[in-house]
């Protein structure tokens, strides 16, 4: 993790870090929550733009498959849907246009 921040720190404001998203398994979830935690803060000392995909307008503040009638998450549990996917690119896409 070190080197990658160390390389990350040579293209400041040419990168946007996506938090995972939330997991459906409990047990893998908690372990996530530390996790998303030590990448907010890591991005934040080396002034990386940082989005988390958990807010209420994007995938939810916890795992759901569903969110405003549509489904967001696949079944697996894991990974985000086609629908899912264009919430996440509106938002990386906003914050492009915002800081670029």
């Amino acid at each position: 993790m070190r080197e990658l921040l160390v390389t990350l720190r040579q293209f400041p404001g040419s990168i946007i870090w996506l938090s995972p998203p939330h997991l459906k398994n409990p047990k893998h979830e908690k372990y996530l929550i530390n996790t998303r935690g030590v990448i907010k803060v890591s991005t934040a000392l080396i002034n990386v733009k940082y989005i988390d995909v958990n807010q209420l307008g994007l995938l939810g503040t916890k795992w759901q498959p569903v969110m405003d009638g549509q489904k967001i998450r696949t079944d697996d549990g894991i990974h985000v849907s086609r629908n899912g996917s264009y919430r996440v690119i509106r938002e990386l896409t906003n914050n492009i246009n915002k800081y670029h």
